[in-house]
C-alpha cells in the first residue's frame, strides 16, 4: 500500500476561457453617446476626447483632434477630471 504522503496531488481542470455575463446597456450612457453624435453631425464638435470604463473594470481612451487644438482639448479634460473628483 503506497504511503499517502507520497501520492501525487490530483490535477484540477484548467480554465481555458471565461464568459462574461452581458448586462443591459446603461440607458444614460447610450443617451450621452447619441447626444454627442448628434452634436458632431451638426458640426458643433471640432475635437473630442473620451475616457471609458468597460465591463470588468477595464478602461479605454480615444481622441480625435479634428479641427480643434491640443490646448483646448486638454483644458476640457482637466475640467472633466475636476468634475469627476467633485471639485
Amino acid at each position: 500500500m503506497p504511503d499517502e504522503s507520497q501520492e501525487k496531488p490530483r490535477r484540477s481542470r484548467k480554465v481555458t476561457s471565461l464568459k462574461v455575463a452581458r448586462e443591459q446597456p446603461d440607458a444614460r450612457v447610450v443617451s450621452l453617446c447619441q447626444e454627442l453624435l448628434a452634436r458632431a453631425r451638426r458640426g458643433e464638435l471640432v475635437s473630442i476626447a473620451i475616457a471609458m470604463q468597460t465591463q470588468g473594470a477595464g478602461t479605454a481612451t480615444s481622441f480625435e483632434m479634428g479641427e480643434g487644438d491640443t490646448a483646448h482639448l486638454v483644458l476640457a479634460i482637466e475640467r472633466l477630471k475636476l468634475r469627476l473628483l467633485g471639485y
